[in-house]
């Protein structure tokens, strides 16, 4: 504003004031004023620093611990001199409000400081298992400030966090789940898809929705890092595609050729797994009722004709006579041609490609007039 030029060495004499509601005023306006710009008040600091070793008005106090946490990141000195009198205050004060602003100006500009990170931690542990439902959300919201640069502290919290996945607050559901993505290692991923799993089946509307891109995110993180095990990968892809109404079968279906055309090892099991979604019956009904798990339709008939030559002999007439069925009619027409492109790279693999070992396949669809023998041993 133009008149804080003219105004502000008179403002600044008002920190040092013996009125302590004259010092309370003048740091209320200096942190509204400090919101848009804390770097025009970096020079103030050792003053907001002798207020707060000085003062006990918890309300004065609140703004000063602010103001600092909005200068720690713009001078990195602040936050070491800060860390005595924080950890002090962190550990006596009694007000809850006081004690959200101190440990969330540790989270914004004094995480090198690991010391005064674990303390804050322990302290949030205390939000979190509050039965307060605001005290809980400020917990998980301020964890998740610590997640960017100190996810091991947070991860060490792990059952709790999870435990918050039940919570009947959406909003605390979200928070929980944002928090899981920093908690992932190669150890523990089985172990939170499971429990992931678990709540996809019981939640309902967008939360459900988010758990299974959660899922899928936390898998195929870094390149599928934390991933040991691509057979379960591919059979945890196959559930959620079982899973009614979730509406991510473009992802899954991402996913699903992403990992196959990757992943030469796993690849028999993958076209063992999409067979068996191509004659789910349950899958075809489901198509009409979500139009996104056609898309994963779509995957399994792509991968089981580009990966054709790993089709069992006794498979090949069952996958036949499910890319050929009336039924593949009601899918969209994207879908229907790839059904049938896989189709003919599968009866091109079987012929034997001009080789004298050919293998036995129909060419109509079951219940159009029957198999065709088209090809014998010559």
């Amino acid at each position: 504003p133009d008149a804080l030029r003219p105004s502000f060495p008179k403002l600044k004499d008002k920190l040092e004031d013996r009125d302590t509601s004259a010092v309370s005023c003048a740091v209320n306006v200096i942190c509204e004023l400090a919101r848009k710009n804390p770097q025009n008040y970096l020079a103030l600091a050792p003053l907001f620093f002798k207020l707060l070793t000085h003062t006990a008005n918890n309300w004065m106090l609140i703004k000063i611990v602010k103001l600092l946490g909005a200068l720690c990141p713009l001078e990195p000195r602040l936050g070491k001199k800060l860390v005595e009198p924080l950890k002090n205050l962190i550990n006596t004060t009694p007000a809850k409000s006081l004690l959200y602003e101190a440990i969330h100006t540790v989270s914004v500009g004094m995480t090198p400081h690991l010391d005064i990170v674990q303390l804050s931690m322990e302290k949030l542990k205390g939000f979190v298992e509050d039965e307060d439902q605001n005290l809980k959300y400020l917990g998980l919201l301020a964890m998740g400030n610590f997640m960017t640069v100190h996810p091991r502290v947070v991860a060490e919290h792990k059952t709790m966090i999870l435990k918050c996945l039940n919570d009947e607050d959406i909003t605390i559901r979200q928070r929980a789940l944002d928090l899981v993505s920093g908690m992932i290692t190669k150890k523990n991923l089985q172990d939170i898809v499971r429990i992931l799993m678990d709540h996809v089946q019981t939640s309902e509307g967008s939360f459900r929705h988010d758990l299974v891109n959660k899922v899928i995110e936390i898998s195929n993180a870094n390149g599928y890092a934390a991933v040991t095990n691509f057979e379960w990968y591919i059979a945890i892809l196959c559930r959620l595609a079982r899973e009614p109404g979730v509406g991510c079968g473009e992802r899954i279906k991402q996913q699903m050729m992403d990992v196959l055309i990757r992943v030469r090892a796993v690849r028999p099991y993958g076209v063992k797994a999409m067979i068996d979604l191509l004659t789910d019956a349950e899958m075809h009904a489901q198509c009409s009722r979500d139009a996104t798990a056609s898309q994963v339709m779509y995957a399994a008939a792509w991968l089981v004709g580009e990966f054709s030559e790993l089709l069992e002999q006794a498979a090949l007439q069952t996958v036949m006579q499910a890319l050929l069925h009336a039924n593949v009619t009601s899918l969209p027409e994207q879908v229907q041609s790839v059904y049938l492109h896989s189709a003919l790279k599968i009866y091109v693999t079987a012929s034997g490609d001009g080789t004298k070992k050919q293998r036995r396949l129909p060419i109509a669809p079951a219940g159009a007039g029957g198999a065709l023998d088209l090809l014998s041993d010559t």
